[in-house]
């Protein structure tokens, strides 16, 4: 949220610019929130699922499933958490079930990260400023 040129430009970025996305704010708390809360647990792991799902019912079905898992949606069709192993692995399974189950040509990229690498990830673009998100810094608003 740095480099805003006026608090109103805050409250403009606050509405959803697609349906089922939250706006780039409440994905950045969220994301903030994921990343403060479990740094260095050993029991967790970072993970980012992207997929590409062509049927609407099934890509919503997963993105619900994704959801109440605990991982924060980034994008569209972009997931990111902060999860226990068992968990993940719990994801891995019914996932792969899923995409199983039916005749496609989907994909679904299950990526585990580790700190380091989160803490070297560049993001080209205006959505969100990672830096800012993985190297937390205190703010002063006056």
């Amino acid at each position: 949220m740095a480099g805003l040129t006026n608090l109103n430009q805050l409250v403009e970025e606050a509405k959803p610019l697609v349906d089922g996305l939250e706006a780039i704010n409440v994905r950045i708390s969220k994301i903030m929130e994921l990343i403060s809360k479990n740094k260095k647990n050993l029991n967790s792991v970072y993970i980012y699922i992207i997929y590409d799902i062509s049927d609407s019912k099934i890509r919503t079905y997963v993105s619900t499933y994704l959801e109440r898992n605990g991982l924060v949606r980034v994008q569209l069709s972009v997931f990111f958490g902060n999860i226990k192993r068992e968990l993940y692995q719990k994801i891995q399974q019914t996932l792969k079930e899923i995409n199983d189950m039916y005749t496609n040509k989907d994909s679904i990229f299950i990526i585990p990260i580790g700190e380091d690498i989160l803490n070297k990830t560049t993001i080209i673009g205006e959505n969100i400023d990672f830096d800012i998100i993985v190297h937390h810094k205190a703010t002063l608003f006056i």
